[in-house]
């Protein structure tokens, strides 16, 4: 894995667990000022940074590795959905007992069957943030049909490309599958795939300090549009959140893969990186239990009106971010390994079959 996408998965996913806490700080206490406001709306670029970094990381893994569609299907199925199914599974006996918890924005209670299989559905997912993983089902399940054509990449754009201007000159679709397969935030996971091809060419080449000027700029650059953006997005409206999220995004991934021939790959922080980033997972499915948690803890005490709102939103920060590194060090790395040595065993198994 390269280093600054690590990087970049850690920040992505702490962006969203912040976004969170502040919104539901907002939420429940009530206190929150025009700045906490902002930078939860700017924050919410975590989403679409993620989109991209999939597009990357999977065309990366596709160059490198040349797998064919049932092991790319394996390895992502394995990726995905045990960690999810432990974290459904937390939430179900909530469900059970109160309701009201469980995405009380909704109006519909989630489907079960829908929810696990991460499926779009008419009633918002048992567990809020799953809707992007949706997506990101979607684009798994067309990249690995891409794999049975020579031009994989070539087919995989022109069928995105296709499905993301049906969405443009059709009317809305009701149907939550069609307006997941012809969303334009499909264009996010092209452009990572733009994005690596890039990348991977002038890697090499990316080697003078003039670069980490440029990084530095897209930074910047990204942040000026993001809070010039901030008072008009709204979350609901998806072709806002394109237009609004899109280009800072790509300014903020390639600002970050440009700090890559610079970092100091043998030092504690880069191995810090390497963990947050293989933890981004965990986090990013936990946090909004914790965090639910948390404002309970923090209502029955009166936590804000003995620390203050700012310590208050640092202390859910940090439980978030904690809670998510204790799942994916004692549940998801254990679970995700034992899951492989059993595939192994039974290829192994199938193969001499196969030769008696």
């Amino acid at each position: 894995m390269i280093n600054s996408i690590q990087l970049l998965r850690a920040f992505a996913a702490l962006a969203v667990v912040l976004c969170h806490v502040l919104k539901f700080m907002h939420n429940k206490v009530e206190e929150i000022n025009y700045g906490y406001q902002t930078l939860a709306n700017v924050l919410m670029i975590g989403v679409d940074i993620f989109f991209i970094i999939s597009g990357f990381i999977i065309y990366s893994s596709f160059i490198n590795k040349r797998l064919t569609p049932s092991q790319f299907i394996e390895r992502r199925l394995v990726r995905i959905y045990p960690i999810f199914w432990f974290v459904c599974l937390l939430i179900v006996p909530v469900l059970l007992l109160k309701p009201e918890w469980v995405n009380s924005a909704s109006p519909l209670p989630p489907s079960l069957f829908h929810s696990f299989l991460l499926i779009p559905h008419e009633s918002a997912p048992l567990l809020m943030v799953a809707w992007t993983l949706e997506y990101e089902v979607f684009f798994y399940v067309l990249f690995a049909i891409s794999l049975f054509f020579k031009n994989t990449i070539g087919f995989l754009i022109t069928i995105f490309s296709s499905l993301i201007i049906i969405g443009f000159v059709s009317e809305p679709f009701e149907d939550p599958i069609l307006q997941v397969i012809t969303s334009p935030l499909l264009m996010q996971f092209i452009l990572g795939i733009f994005i690596a091809k890039l990348y991977l060419k002038t890697n090499s080449s990316i080697n003078s300090k003039r670069w980490l000027a440029v990084s530095i700029t897209l930074f910047l650059l990204s942040a000026i549009i993001l809070y010039l953006g901030s008072e008009s997005f709204k979350v609901s409206d998806v072709n806002n959140r394109v237009a609004r999220f899109t280009i800072p995004a790509v300014m903020i991934v390639i600002g970050f893969l440009l700090f890559e021939n610079f970092m100091d790959k043998k030092s504690r922080f880069q191995k810090s990186i390497i963990y947050f980033g293989d933890a981004s997972y965990s986090i990013y499915l936990i946090h909004v239990l914790t965090l639910s948690a948390f404002i309970k803890v923090c209502n029955a005490i009166d936590l804000n009106e003995k620390i203050g709102l700012p310590l208050t939103i640092f202390v859910a920060f940090i439980a978030c971010t904690i809670s998510g590194c204790i799942m994916h060090t004692f549940i998801e790395k254990p679970m995700i390994k034992n899951i492989n040595r059993k595939l192994k065993e039974i290829r192994k198994e199938n193969r001499s079959q196969c030769t008696t």
